[in-house]
């Protein structure tokens, strides 16, 4: 396994890259550049969903009207749910 940092250089120079990686479900396996690259994108993927997320329940506490209607805003809505309520 190498150790070093990896970067396009590194891959570009066909340099060995590997991390072990731990899954959700505890089992580990060995992710060359391009996996721990597939990682990043889908971590990306992930932050930017939550982002989207989090604009829509702050656009939906700032239209709200009442202490009620802020109380019934919740992370675990629906999209759809929240535009609905909106």
């Amino acid at each position: 396994m190498h150790c070093g940092a990896w970067s396009p250089t590194t891959q570009e120079a066909g340099q060995p890259y590997s991390i072990r990686w731990t899954l959700a479900d505890n089992t580990t396996v060995e992710l060359g550049a391009e996996g721990v690259i597939a990682v990043g994108f889908a971590l990306l993927a992930h932050t930017d969903g939550i982002h989207q997320r989090s604009r829509q329940i702050y656009a939906q506490i700032q239209a709200a009207q009442t202490a009620e209607e802020v109380a019934g805003i919740s992370w675990t809505q629906e999209p759809a749910e929240i535009e609905t309520a909106a």
